[in-house]
Formats: C-alpha cells, sequence, structure tokens
C-alpha cells in the first residue's frame, strides 16, 4: 500500500494505492485537478484521535476522563484504596457511685413526759405540797397551826421555814379521827408536823427537842381528838 499526494493552491489530496492489488482491478482514474478537492474534516480527524473519550453535554471532551489508556473498561471493579481516619479513643465513663439512703427511725409512739404529782384537795400551792398521811397507829409532832384562812398561807410558810424538815397536812383531809377537824369557829386547820413516827417516845422525844409549844398526837380513828401529849405529858 503506498500513499499519493496531489498538492494543489489552498489543499493537498492524499490518494490510497494498493501495489498488491490483482491485476485485473479497474485502473484507478487521475482526479480532475481542475476540480476543487474539499479540505479534509479536522474535527472527524479529532474524534478519531479521541475516540473513547468522553464529552460533556456541549460535544467537548472530559477532561476528567484520563487519555492516557488507564481508563477502566465497562464490566471491571475498582478498588479504591482509602487512608484510615484517624479515631480519638473514647474517653472512659465517670464512675457512678451509689449512696445508700439514710433510714431514720420515726417512733411509734412518745415516752410519757413526767406526770406532775397530784396535790390533794385544800392544797395551799406552796413548793411543798401538802401531804395526807394515813390513819394506820402511828405518831406526828405538830409544831404549829394556821387557823385562819386569811394567813393559812403564810403562817403555814412560817412554820416550815421555822423548822426544816417538816410536812403540812389539813386535818379534815386526812380523815382521822384522832385529829380535831375544824377549829372553834369551824375554819379548816393547816398543820405543821415532823414524822409519822412509829412510836409515841420517838414522837415525845421530838416535843423536847423542839421549842414550847410543841405536842404529839396518834393517827388512828379510835383516840379522842382532844387527847396530846406536851412536854410535861411526855
Amino acid at each position: 500500500m503506498a500513499f499519493v499526494a496531489l498538492a494543489t493552491p489552498g489543499a493537498v489530496a492524499w490518494f490510497a494505492i494498493d501495489r498488491d492489488a490483482p491485476s485485473d482491478s479497474p485502473p484507478i482514474a487521475a482526479p480532475d485537478l481542475d476540480e476543487p478537492i474539499a479540505a479534509p474534516d479536522l474535527d472527524e480527524h479529532r474524534d478519531d484521535q479521541n475516540f473513547g473519550e468522553e464529552r460533556d453535554n456541549q460535544g467537548r471532551p472530559n477532561k476528567a476522563t484520563p487519555d492516557d489508556g488507564t481508563a477502566t473498561p465497562p464490566g471491571s471493579t475498582i478498588t479504591v484504596e482509602t487512608a484510615p481516619i484517624p479515631t480519638t479513643p473514647a474517653e472512659p465513663a465517670p464512675a457512678q457511685t451509689t449512696t445508700a439512703p439514710v433510714q431514720t427511725t420515726v417512733p411509734t409512739s412518745l415516752a410519757p413526759a413526767a406526770a406532775t404529782p397530784v396535790r390533794p384537795a385544800g392544797d395551799l400551792g406552796l413548793p411543798l405540797a401538802m401531804s395526807n398521811p394515813a390513819c394506820d397507829g402511828r405518831w406526828i409532832t405538830i409544831v404549829g397551826s394556821a387557823v385562819k384562812p386569811p394567813d393559812y398561807v403564810k403562817d403555814t410558810i412560817d412554820f416550815l421555814n421555822a423548822n426544816p424538815g417538816t410536812n403540812y397536812l389539813r386535818t379534815s383531809t386526812t380523815g382521822c379521827r384522832s385529829l380535831r377537824r375544824y377549829f372553834t369557829d369551824g375554819s379548816e386547820i393547816y398543820a405543821a408536823y415532823y414524822g409519822p413516827f412509829n412510836t409515841w417516845e420517838e414522837a415525845c422525844r421530838a416535843v423536847h427537842s423542839l421549842a414550847a409549844g410543841a405536842y404529839a398526837k396518834p393517827l388512828d380513828n379510835t383516840t379522842d381528838p382532844g387527847l396530846f401529849l406536851t412536854r410535861d405529858g411526855c
């Protein structure tokens, strides 16, 4: 195969001559040099050179597709190696602490408050509560008696202060028949006393140790209330 070029003003024409063609082939007619020769289509030739090249919507080659023969044939598997993404180690979760609930015990019942001593009827409201001895045959030594209602408190306090260790009673409250229940005018009698003593001898010894006017009396329901032992009778 041989190529022959014919040049004309403004154009070049190429012809291919096959030297090995059979002799019975018809002779190739010489071109008419007076007939203008059309210029080759360069865009068509460019398309031949860029065969297989991807183009955009305007027909221009897509430069994103390499023309170095490394394009991936259709149907082949593409392996993409990616660099490992560095990961930040997760911080350990804070330790959980459990606080045991504080248990409080609520008492279901409250201890009763100390009971206030019940004072007998006729108590004068002094710091020292009025006593109420039993009528059991024992003896007391009386140091003084308050018989005037307006002076009950004052006189009783004076007797108690003058004779430390004494108590006071109201004769009508004891119920003992050996004690005069009321004074001659009907008023109550408040008496300050020592005792009770188990015997009359002990009561008499107390009488002799005290100032004049003290006397001893039994606590019972058989002795006459007019009986009493003074210093002379003990």
